[in-house]
Parts: structure tokens; sequence; C-alpha cells
């Protein structure tokens, strides 16, 4: 006699929040290739959790303090601000100008 099947639990993805990733890049190295980073709310709840990654997998002189978009240069300030497949430019204490060609660090501004 064949033993009857468990019945299968169904799985519901309603109440699950997806992850986002982010593409990073160095402030003004066009030699860096950018670094992804998986954003998600159970591991990174704040902002500042998210400085505190960032400083683990991007080196920056000082640490990363800000984070900025590459093309139009405005500052970051929430996790809410973050796109999904998005690609920012990670920056310390140095200032970072927005129409200049220096702060697109290499692929950013593709």
């Amino acid at each position: 006699m064949v033993p009857s099947p468990r019945p299968r639990a169904s799985y519901s993805l309603t109440g699950v929040t997806p992850a986002s990733t982010v593409l990073v890049y160095r402030n003004g190295d066009p030699f860096y290739l950018g670094r992804r980073f998986l954003i998600h709310d159970r591991y990174v709840r704040t902002f500042e959790a998210l400085i505190a990654q960032l400083n683990e997998g991007v080196e920056v002189p000082f640490g990363v303090r800000t984070l900025y978009t590459p093309q139009e240069g405005h500052r970051v300030r929430n996790l809410s601000d973050l796109k999904q497949g998005g690609k920012y430019v990670a920056a310390g204490r140095e200032s970072v100008p927005s129409s200049d060609d220096s702060f697109k660090a290499g692929g950013a501004n593709t």
C-alpha cells in the first residue's frame, strides 16, 4: 500500500516585502565598477543602517557619509528615496558638485 502524500502548505506572498537592489559607485573614481547592495527591511531598517552597510562595502576616505544620485546630484536622505535598480554615488566628507563630470563615477552616468 502506498502512503498518501501529505497535503501541501499554501504560501502567500502578499505579506512579503520585496527587497530592492541598488548599485553604488565611489565618488570621483572612474575606475570603480560599482557594487550591488541588497536592501531589505529585515536587515536595513534605517538610513543610518544603510550608511553603515555602505561603509563596510565601499571604501571611501573618512567613510561614507552621504549618498547622491549620479545624474542630478540630489542627496538621498531616506530609504524611501531609493529606487529598485537605481544607481547612486557614495561620498565622504568631500563636497559633491552636481554638474561636474568628476562627480560621475565610472558607469554611473550612463
